[in-house]
């Protein structure tokens, strides 16, 4: 489940979109708030530097929902595991895999209890029960392009007047 936004470049951005990379998720959730999860992960790693990301799906023994003809079962949720070797951190989120996913930060030990899989099973037991700081998950894109409020604000900018004027800021600033 690696985004391709993760990938170097354009051939392996493509293998993202490999069936062996991806899960059944709703739209909601996949151009919502798993986009802002993604990008919180892109900035935590930006800032820190190094970190190891385990992505997952969480089935619900009690559903089984499936899509296509090959019948393939739809997760009851997702998650993206997080260990930050320099603060010797870990953290969780986990989101709802419905049309009104809500997502929440936990423990990997509560990860691996609600899972059964254990993302990261040579870091110390101690490391796992605590969640370190997360930031905070961002605003996807297309959540605010389909959200009503911002609908105003997004015609405002594309607005003839607004959009060249952000050309010549773009002018000022690339001159040199």
């Amino acid at each position: 489940m690696v985004p391709s936004g993760d990938e170097a470049g354009l051939s392996w951005q493509e293998e993202t979109y490999a069936l062996s990379n991806i899960v059944p998720q709703t739209a909601e959730l996949n151009r919502g708030a798993w986009v802002g999860v993604e990008s919180a992960v892109r900035g935590l790693a930006d800032r820190d530097g190094e970190l190891y990301v385990v992505t997952g799906p969480g089935y619900d023994p009690d559903d089984d929902r499936t899509i296509g003809p090959d019948r393939i079962p739809v997760p009851a949720l997702t998650w993206k595991a997080i260990y930050d070797p320099v603060s010797e951190g870990t953290g969780v989120y986990v989101c709802l895999n419905t049309t009104t996913p809500q997502c929440r930060v936990i423990s990997v030990a509560q990860l691996t209890q609600l899972v059964r899989i254990d993302p990261f099973p040579g870091v110390p037991a101690t490391e796992k029960d605590h969640v370190m700081a997360m930031p905070p998950i961002g605003d996807s894109p297309y959540a605010i392009e389909h959200d009503a409020s911002a609908r105003g604000l997004l015609r405002e900018w594309a607005a003839p007047k607004v959009q060249k004027a952000l050309r010549e800021l773009v002018k000022v600033m690339t001159a040199n």
